[in-house]
């Protein structure tokens, strides 16, 4: 089974509303968020491990405050004596994680403008194709669409910043979303693909034989006080 969580942190506003939080989470993390120079990104790192803990302790039964992490030699983090895996993700104003027995990866993505991003000619020549027959103020769209299933696919592979973006391709002209990896047989991954408030594209790839649950939405104010 695989379950997913988002929360929204546009509330929190400060950081120094936050900050003891900090002493819940790995030291690793604090490190990491001292060396952010803007709040957002300091309440987004500490949110998503907030996360990650409370969505193991009340789901599986983890004490929250017995999680400790490794990484693998390419560096990506696994939880020390157990088999349930875990990816987080953030951007804007959400944060968002998932959990379960099998890899998984997970990307949540702000539209951040109307134009396409320099970075879409790293796509695959079929997906260009697809965004550019759209007309030009939908591109953008479809552009982070694509990008956060991408993302989720190569996190949940383990592949990372190894596996160039135009190795593989999505196709989405159906109303199925289709891997196209040689190779790789495409039907041994499945997706979770959704638009959130109509300013994010938010994606889960996971093993086709998992169950996924849908959507859990925690409220920032409760997640804080889960750790008071």
């Amino acid at each position: 089974m695989i379950y997913h969580g988002i929360a929204n942190v546009s509330a929190i506003g400060c950081f120094d509303n936050v900050k003891y939080l900090t002493a819940f989470v790995a030291e690793e993390r604090k490190n990491r968020i001292c060396k952010f120079l803007r709040d957002e990104d300091k309440i987004r790192s500490l949110t998503a491990e907030l996360l990650l803990r409370h969505m193991l302790s009340v789901i599986y039964g983890t004490n929250a405050s017995e999680i400790r992490f490794g990484a693998d030699k390419y560096g990506k983090p696994y939880l020390t004596g157990s088999k349930l895996k875990f990816n987080i993700s953030h951007s804007g104003d959400y944060v968002a994680c998932a959990v379960g027995d099998s890899d998984m990866g997970i990307d949540v993505e702000k539209i951040s403008k109307e134009e396409l991003p320099e970075v879409y000619n790293v796509f695959a020549p079929s997906e260009i194709e697809m965004i550019n027959a759209l007309p030009q103020n939908m591109q953008a769209d479809l552009f982070y669409r694509i990008w956060t299933l991408k993302e989720s696919y190569v996190k949940k592979t383990g592949d990372g910043l190894h596996r160039p973006f135009d190795s593989f391709s999505f196709d989405l002209t159906g109303d199925s979303i289709c891997l196209k990896d040689s190779g790789k047989a495409g039907s041994e991954n499945a997706f979770f693909n959704k638009k959130l408030d109509g300013r994010y594209w938010y994606s889960v790839c996971f093993p086709s034989y998992e169950r996924i649950e849908g959507i859990i939405e925690y409220d920032i104010f409760r997640l804080i006080d889960a750790f008071r």
